[in-house]
């Protein structure tokens, strides 16, 4: 088992162990979950998640060409440049809103519907 399956099976173990569930391709909170979901804590745990990614980046470096880490730190880093073009972005987006608020919407669809990015961090995890 590489060590990207072994992160997969213990982020499942994680998820079970906080009471969520799979169901019907999605991952269902628990029914007691109390905290509301919201923009700033979807952006918190996707910080974080950056972060973790980061760490992993960082001890990859200087891995040997060809090996499996070299292919796993290839992934990470497509993940964490296609994550912060979009963090980016969403930060201009939000800071331009009150004075250019029809521009800002438009700029905010085009980013939400970047596919390609979206591809890339979901490919990594």
């Amino acid at each position: 088992m590489t060590n990207i399956d072994k992160q997969r099976v213990a982020a499942v173990r994680k998820l079970e162990q906080l009471g969520y569930r799979y169901d019907g391709g999605e991952w269902v909170p628990p029914a007691s979950a109390k905290t509301a979901v919201t923009q700033h804590s979807i952006l918190a745990e996707a910080d974080a998640l950056l972060s973790a990614l980061v760490l992993r980046a960082d001890a990859l470096e200087g891995c040997i060409e060809g090996s499996e880490e070299q292919a796993e730190l290839a992934v990470i880093t497509d993940a964490i440049e296609a994550y912060e073009a979009i963090r980016c972005l969403s930060m201009l987006v939000t800071s331009l809103a009150p004075r250019y608020s029809t521009e800002a919407r438009s700029l905010r669809r085009q980013v939400h519907g970047r596919s390609d990015a979206s591809a890339a961090i979901h490919s990594a995890l």
